[in-house]
């Protein structure tokens, strides 16, 4: 074992033991709630324990089975240009910044500029997080308290997809497609 992986095995015994102390406790809380009296009240305090009880045991459980690795700080450019279809045209130009990697997992932030016809510029930024392969690319933007999903197919060193904010609160679908070129 490698003194690197030493100190994430001490992490994940810890994790393991203080979950399973947690699970212990929500044994002593669902036989409290067996002690109360009104059989409703019983009854609502022993599912909550119960449900509790299982959280806690599946947490400690993954986190004993498949310790995460730490993600690796990266500083990843990519070249982002889109349009808006849905509702109005929009044109999209501006930079998605990988800063985290852990396996096929991300996060950065993403930087655009949408112009409309009229000319008219507005900066958008927002934290990104998702998950890329080596033929797919699938994230989320938050862009103005929105969650912009992004899906596309990776293509050497370009992605091309769509984009989609299904949650505009009763509004109209605001979709379009996007390309994303790896900076040099």
């Amino acid at each position: 074992m490698s003194v690197r992986t030493q100190p994430r095995r001490r992490v994940v015994v810890a994790v393991c033991t203080a979950a399973m102390h947690v699970v212990a406790t929500c044994a002593v809380a669902r036989a409290v709630a067996r002690a109360v009296a009104c059989p409703v009240t019983r009854a609502v305090a022993l599912r909550a324990s119960a449900m509790f009880a299982m959280a806690m045991f599946a947490a400690a459980l993954s986190a004993c089975v498949s310790p995460s690795t730490a993600p690796d700080a990266v500083n990843e450019q990519w070249r982002y240009a889109g349009v808006q279809r849905v509702p109005t045209a929009l044109q999209l130009d501006g930079a998605l910044r990988i800063t985290s990697r852990s396996g096929e997992r991300f996060e950065g932030s993403l930087d655009l500029r949408r112009t409309d016809a009229l000319g008219q510029v507005e900066r958008v930024t927002g934290l990104v997080s998702g998950r890329g392969t080596n033929t797919t690319l699938d994230f989320e933007a938050m862009l103005d308290g929105a969650v912009v999903r992004h899906i596309g197919r990776v293509r050497g060193d370009s992605v091309t997809g769509t984009w989609l904010d299904d949650d505009s609160g009763g509004a109209a679908v605001v979709s379009g497609s996007f390309t994303l070129v790896r900076a040099p």
